[in-house]
């Protein structure tokens, strides 16, 4: 049985750009999440359950953020990028 990376070729710059944008995306999500943190936190009473629930968001972004750009990463180190 043939191994599966055999068939696998070189990361286009076209999906190297969009990782790119993807993670830009993602920190911009980032940013609004502590926006938002930050003007919950400073009404008065705040609001414990909204700053968790946004907390907790914010790290599946994160997580989800982490995971997909160490797949990328070991894509371009494994496989290369392709000359278009």
């Amino acid at each position: 049985m043939a191994d599966a990376d055999t068939n696998r070729s070189k990361t286009s710059r076209a999906d190297l750009a969009g990782y790119f944008e993807s993670c830009s995306d993602a920190f911009g999500q980032l940013g609004a999440i502590a926006r938002a943190i930050k003007e919950e936190s400073e009404r008065t009473p705040f609001c414990a359950l909204t700053i968790t629930n946004l907390a907790g968001a914010a790290q599946h972004i994160a997580n989800d953020l982490e995971g997909l750009s160490d797949c990328w990463r070991g894509d371009v180190l494994k496989y290369g990028v392709r000359d278009e």
